[in-house]
């Protein structure tokens, strides 16, 4: 069965990608499935940023019609598909016309697909309409991804890490560094606990498993089954092997991490949907304080709903303003923010968007806060050097969209690891990891079983970059300012 893409969006072309690459993990071998897309405005094949290598491998085809008409869908061959993903426009993402068009063409496929249909994964935009689904998609297997929601969780833990956003880079693409990874459980390691594996491991970083679907990361005394999937973080699957240690299994340790008592001030300028979203995501963390200034021209529904989505746990402030000269800002309060945040805008033109928020960061350089900037296109990060957290959040959602089209179970993964309630990543100093350490020199092996010790899982050290799974033979120079990223469990 070929995968089938119904709509269009502007990042349309880096979500083809991302499948290519996904599908080219899975199936490292022999022809990937054909990727058909099928939309109302023209798609154009020569936009695809595919390898040589990939388009020996795969077939992407391009058909213009309407994905709700029966016609077109028979053009697309839309019944033999293996998955079907709809997409939402994303040019103004909220409750209107961008989640109307993916709606209706998920009633559209009700009404024509049998009962053997192929799976069905949709691209909304507004949390709340996913509650539309059961009603209007019947016996049809379908999964679903708000992007507004998975923006607003990476936006909030880029807030609450500063320089967490490095990972979210590589993990969250397939086309920059290491990925997360689903590996077969090896027949000869069934009976072994997760811990155990976890040291015989080499070429990734084992960080839990999933089983029937579900996610259970950092889970080191499940004992391993035929079914389960490794969860491991690698540059291929193909690198990943096991050899077998003599050393007894590490003791996983209490992560000494302590939550922030005092409040941490935000400034966001701008506004999208994302921004209740990531307010939501604020308000779980309940034993942490924050104060959130927004500057942007908001309406009176939407100030009312920003205060009620940020909860007790958080103060509000408006100033209603458009940031796009000097004069406006004498109209932000006196005082630092321990964060800025400046929101990727609404603009149907990506680029206009993204030279909008190049913009506000020049205007606010002067002020001495750490920056957290949305983009829409990558290729755009090198305007804001390589102080700031930027998220292409565009590309993040394509590559999920794509993971959880070929693998529904990385759904729950995503879930795991990126919001309130799972594991957590920080980018951390030695010295906060290791108070009093006497390292000077490290191996990458050793700095991770000794952390491992004191309950954190070591995924990578910041040199002048953050590099994921290092070799095990790496040394480097060791201080308490080396910056280590880890998973650990929560402390909210």
């Amino acid at each position: 069965g070929h995968l089938l893409l119904l709509g269009h969006n502007p990042g349309l072309p880096d979500l083809v990608a991302e499948l290519a690459s996904a599908a080219s993990q899975r199936w490292p071998k022999g022809k990937l499935p054909t990727i058909v897309v099928l939309s109302e405005t023209p798609f154009e094949m020569g936009s695809v940023g595919l390898s040589a290598k990939l388009r020996k491998r795969m077939r992407v085809i391009a058909r213009t019609g309407s994905p709700s008409e029966e016609s077109s869908l028979k053009r697309a061959d839309f019944t033999r598909a293996s998955v079907i993903l709809v997409l939402s426009s994303r040019s103004r993402r909220g409750p209107g016309p961008s989640d109307l068009h993916v709606l209706k063409t998920l009633s559209a496929l009700r009404n024509r697909l049998t009962q053997d249909a192929p799976r069905v994964v949709l691209d909304l935009s507004y949390p709340p309409n996913a509650r539309l689904i059961p009603s209007l998609a019947g016996s049809l297997q379908t999964e679903s991804l708000s992007s507004l929601e998975l923006t607003g969780r990476l936006l909030c833990q880029c807030l609450r890490h500063p320089g967490i956003s490095q990972a979210y880079r590589q993990l969250l693409s397939d086309s920059i560094g290491q990925s997360i990874l689903l590996h077969p459980c090896p027949p000869h390691v069934r009976g072994q606990t997760l811990g155990r594996l976890r040291q015989d491991i080499r070429g990734g970083i084992l960080i839990g498993l999933v089983r029937q679907g579900q996610a259970a990361l950092m889970s080191w005394e499940q004992v391993l089954v035929g079914s389960d999937e490794l969860v491991v973080i690698a540059a291929n699957l193909s690198d990943v092997r096991f050899e077998a240690d003599v050393a007894d299994p590490q003791s996983f340790g209490v992560s000494p991490i302590q939550v922030r008592k005092d409040i941490l001030r935000i400034l966001a300028v701008g506004w999208n949907e994302s921004l209740l979203s990531l307010a939501r995501e604020l308000s779980h963390y309940r034993k942490e304080r924050f104060h959130l200034t927004v500057m942007a021209s908001l309406s009176e529904e939407q100030t009312s709903s920003l205060r009620d989505a940020l909860g007790e746990n958080g103060e509000f402030a408006l100033v209603a303003r458009h940031l796009r000269n000097h004069e406006e800002l004498k109209h932000l309060p006196e005082g630092d923010f321990d964060r800025i945040l400046l929101l990727a805008g609404e603009h149907p033109d990506p680029a206009v968007s993204d030279a909008e928020t190049a913009l506000r960061y020049a205007l606010l350089l002067e002020r001495d806060s750490r920056f957290v900037v949305e983009l829409h296109e990558e290729s755009n990060a090198p305007l804001f050097g390589d102080s700031p957290d930027v998220l292409t959040t565009d590309q993040v959602i394509n590559h999920m969209l794509a993971q959880v089209a070929l693998k529904p179970s990385f759904r729950d993964l995503y879930e795991e690891l990126f919001t309130y309630g799972g594991c957590e990543l920080h980018l951390l100093r030695l010295a906060e990891l290791l108070p009093g350490t006497s390292l000077t020199v490290s191996s990458w092996r050793q700095l991770s079983l000794t952390l491992f010790e004191r309950g954190f899982l070591a995924l990578g050290v910041e040199e002048l970059r953050l590099h994921l799974n290092p070799p095990d033979d790496l040394e480097f120079a060791v201080n308490p300012l080396t910056r280590v990223l880890i998973l650990t469990t929560p402390r909210n």
